[in-house]
């Protein structure tokens, strides 16, 4: 094989290669919250403000518990972001912001169109340069997970409350 055969062969090899090997899905280390990245796979990675984020793979998606972060994703680039009840694909090239509390966010579209569902199943196409404020809606009598991944509730009142201890009763003055 000449040198010649060897430099083309390697050229078309990084030329196929760039876009799973160059093509990257980056948030901005200044991140506030805890952010939760699931691949594919299922495979759950939790980070703290301050930590640093290794690659996100392609497919993946991004939540965010009381906080906010910005993502770029590049040409070819496709990942899923949550926050509360909505659900919204991102490819590239684009950029958002998405910052999410207990009971609310926004998601602004940086750079590109986003699509997204909401929690009625409704489709949704946020434009470049918008923002979209989401809501916590009740309807399934539910609340949102914590970042652990628990479901806050709050202990129901007893239906019939507990008869009286005879102890306890005062006779009233006539």
């Amino acid at each position: 094989m000449s040198c010649k055969q060897f430099v083309f062969i390697l050229w078309v090899t990084a030329v196929f290669n760039v876009s799973s090997s160059w093509a990257k899905i980056t948030v901005d280390p200044a991140f506030q919250g805890t952010l939760v990245i699931t691949s594919e796979s299922g495979e759950i990675s939790l980070y703290e403000v301050g930590e640093s984020i290794g690659e996100i793979p392609q497919g993946a998606s991004l939540e965010v518990f009381d906080g906010s972060f910005q993502l770029t994703l590049e040409a070819g680039d496709k990942i899923s972001v949550e926050c509360l009840t909505y659900t919204f694909d991102a490819q590239g090239p684009s950029s958002l912001t998405l910052t999410c509390g207990e009971n609310e966010g926004t998601l602004e579209a940086v750079k590109g169109d986003i699509k997204g569902v909401s929690p009625e199943g409704e489709a949704l196409q946020i434009k470049e340069g918008t923002a979209f404020p989401l809501k916590w809606t009740d309807d399934a009598g539910e609340v949102p997970p914590t970042a652990e991944g628990e479901t806050v509730a709050t202990t129901p009142e007893p239906s019939d409350p507990a008869p009286p201890d005879s102890r306890s009763i005062q006779s009233s003055p006539s």
